[in-house]
């Protein structure tokens, strides 16, 4: 076995710079075949460095970032569809993620650190290409609609430092060698510097997949606040409930700006390279269905589905007779008592604020898909988004429809699509 400084030594000379740049400048699509044989090559000897209980922490935490970092380049193999957590990067954002000694609140915090980091991060990438600074991802780059994308990122930033995220002072370069972003507390250069690589050279396509990871760790913070909701109801503390559904009120807030600056993306320009994430597909993600069923129970129409994907195995865990959605843990309560009316006030916004945000997905799929096509996944796009578009915790909730049709004037037809009555829907299953 190689010692545990040689190893350390060989990982850190690495050049994470030719690493990135060869496929930013390409795109992952078109990668040599040399360049993918050795950095697949590159990934299971990470993998099985990580993986290794013999190894020092520290040479198995640089393991674990750069198997994230590979794992495109070691898993999706030329020619093939990547699936949705391989063309997002998702498995960096489990790394960025995975700290175990941090508590709920910290990993909330690390979730709104982690969204300012990415938008940041595309502002720059926007503000340079428009100065000429950047040599990748230049076709169909439409300058007026990046001037209005750059306004749009400012407005979200300012919401996220107003959530507490501060600019992280973290240095780490790809110039630096791998054990600096194995090291850094924070963990942001390697979300940043190392994740967000798009398929082509479409311009937007870095707006798509940067977007895609922000929403979810939106998804992730609306998860753990309202998780912490649930328990707060079941103790009997409605004030500590109000505070994390107010959290997470703030998160849906986020998922619909994000949308509201994906939305200056052209139509054609997604038309570049849709076909080639026809398998990475937004629904595949396994966040925002744990997401979707603390929210409302568990959607036993899809336990199939569930128990045949390995990644979504984690949802399976609320088949668990103990588990309490948001749904029930609301139906304990007594909105008539006035210790509990705030908690039904925010959790109506919450409910309203999450409708809105499928509206707005709805719109933007009816926008961006072309009628009669197949959605991405192989879902049925707009017609399956419409099946679930009224899934909410409270039955008399629609969308706020002028804020749709604001930004997607396609779903105006929907504003009488479903009549209801005042009572709370009781979960299935």
């Amino acid at each position: 076995m190689i010692s545990g400084c040689t190893v350390r030594g060989c990982l850190n000379q690495l050049c994470l710079e030719t690493l990135m740049e060869v496929q930013r400048c390409v795109g992952r699509e078109y990668l040599p075949a040399s360049f993918r044989r050795d950095w697949a090559t590159t990934h299971a000897f990470a993998t099985a460095i990580a993986e290794d209980p013999n190894r020092s922490e520290i040479t198995r935490e640089m393991g674990r970032v750069l198997s994230a970092a590979t794992y495109f380049l070691g898993n999706v193999a030329a020619g093939t569809q990547p699936n949705y957590y391989e063309y997002m990067d998702g498995q960096m954002l489990d790394w960025y993620l995975a700290p175990d000694s941090e508590d709920t609140d910290s990993l909330v915090q690390r979730g709104v650190v982690g969204v300012h980091a990415l938008l940041k991060e595309l502002r720059r990438f926007e503000s340079h290409s428009l100065k000429g600074w950047v040599g990748h991802n230049l076709d169909d780059l439409d300058r007026e609609q990046v001037q209005v994308r750059i306004a749009l990122i400012d407005d979200v930033l300012e919401k996220t430092q107003q959530l507490g995220a501060k600019d992280v002072d973290d240095p780490v370069s790809l110039g630096d060698p791998l054990e600096s972003f194995a090291v850094s507390r924070s963990r942001v250069s390697a979300l940043i510097h190392l994740s967000g690589v798009p398929l082509t050279q479409g311009h937007d396509e870095v707006l798509f997949v940067r977007v895609l990871q922000a929403s979810e760790l939106c998804f992730l913070g609306i998860r753990v606040t309202v998780s912490m909701a649930i328990r707060a109801i079941i103790s009997d503390s409605p004030w500590l409930a109000v505070q994390k559904l107010q959290m997470a009120t703030r998160f849906a807030s986020l998922l619909r700006d994000l949308l509201r600056v994906l939305r200056t993306m052209p139509v054609a320009h997604f038309a570049t390279f849709r076909t080639l994430t026809g398998k990475a597909s937004a629904l595949q993600s396994v966040g925002f269905h744990l997401m979707d069923t603390l929210l409302h129970g568990l959607n036993t129409e899809k336990l199939e589905h569930f128990r045949r994907i390995e990644h979504f195995k984690p949802v399976l865990a609320f088949c668990d007779k103990g588990f309490v959605s948001l749904k029930q843990a609301m139906l304990s309560t007594d909105e008539r008592r006035p210790r509990w009316r705030e908690v039904w006030d925010v959790c109506r916004r919450l409910d309203k604020d999450l409708l809105t945000w499928r509206g707005l997905h709805l719109g933007f799929a009816k926008r961006y898909i072309p009628q009669g096509a197949p959605g991405t996944g192989g879902t049925t796009g707009a017609n399956y988004l419409l099946q679930h578009l009224f899934r909410g915790i409270f039955d008399d909730h629609q969308p706020d429809w002028e804020a749709v049709h604001e930004m997607f004037p396609e779903v105006a037809w929907l504003d009488h699509a479903r009549e209801t009555r005042s009572v709370l829907i009781v979960p299935s299953g």
